[in-house]
């Protein structure tokens, strides 16, 4: 884990982070072909809302990659965010390419 991330592992903001689990745990990765994160937590504290949200995300990215095929990302890292809960990405900056 690189030296300026301050994650206690102990945090469960930690839990999608632990290296031995995730190579590159900290680097934003789409294709990345382990699923099984903790972003929706797990048995009881699985979170009610978790098959609406990825559905959103489904059709968010279809429609945006419909719409904007040639879009990429213009930075290396994103902008993350910190507190003490969660880590999240603040900014992710985008070239879209014309619109189809």
């Amino acid at each position: 884990m690189p030296s300026d991330v301050i994650f206690d592992p102990a945090d469960p903001a930690a839990a999608n982070r632990d290296e031995r689990r995730f190579p590159a745990a900290d680097r934003l990765d789409i294709s990345r072909a382990d699923h099984r994160h903790m972003a929706f937590a797990a048995g009881a504290h699985y979170c009610p809302g978790a098959p609406l949200s990825r559905w959103e995300g489904q059709i968010f990215l279809t429609r945006f990659y419909a719409r904007f095929p040639d879009a990429e990302v213009t930075a290396h890292e994103p902008v993350r965010s910190h507190d003490l809960t969660f880590a999240s990405i603040e900014a992710l900056p985008l070239r879209l390419g014309r619109a189809a």
